[in-house]
């Protein structure tokens, strides 16, 4: 759906969910012509930390590249997420919310739609595990929400790819204006 909405529309910048690291892997798998697979099952947060998935943003890239557009990362460092979850869920309770929330996701990916089934998947996890929820979610949405404003060249189009459970999140974040202090807040989200 986003590769096609981007031939049609032709947008200076795409705008994606994935971070520096994660969009040279990407990048690199596309350049040297080797087939983009999706994250092994073992690794959960890979799957369900709401970047898009390489094998989901190859078509993505390709259609960017037809049209002339330039593809930035907008998302936290992969790391940083990892670490933020990991800082959040040493508890075993809050673990098994979010390997509870990761079976239901992953169950139900193949025969889920990006547009009817994005709320119910935001829903659930914010339900298995809040904790999850506010780094994978909220705080990832309000960091990207200020890297958009940054890179987003202004008074042209331009389009943001992001996965299912942040989308409302995001979008709710770029209409509110920034406050005033949002680079310190960024900053301070930054060295969690």
């Amino acid at each position: 759906e986003a590769a096609a909405a981007i031939r049609a529309a032709a947008p200076r910048q795409v705008l994606v969910e994935l971070c520096g690291a994660r969009y040279g892997q990407v990048l690199m798998t596309a350049v040297m012509g080797l087939p983009v697979r999706p994250p092994p099952r073992v690794d959960l947060l890979g799957n369900i930390h709401g970047g898009l998935l390489g094998h989901e943003f190859a078509l993505i890239l390709k259609a960017a590249r037809e049209v002339g557009a330039a593809v930035v990362p907008v998302d936290r460092p992969q790391a940083a997420i990892r670490s933020r979850v990991g800082q959040l869920l040493w508890h075993p309770k809050l673990l098994q919310g979010l390997l509870r929330y990761g079976s239901h996701s992953l169950l139900r990916r193949d025969s889920a739609s990006a547009t009817r089934d994005a709320e119910a998947f935001r829903e659930e996890l914010e339900k298995c595990c809040p904790a999850a929820y506010r780094v994978l979610v909220e705080e990832r949405s309000t960091c990207m929400a200020h890297e958009i404003r940054s890179a987003a060249t202004p008074k042209e189009e331009v389009f943001v790819v992001c996965g299912a459970p942040v989308c409302a999140s995001l979008a709710q974040a770029l209409r509110r204006p920034p406050p005033e202090n949002a680079a310190d807040g960024v900053a301070r989200l930054a060295r969690r």
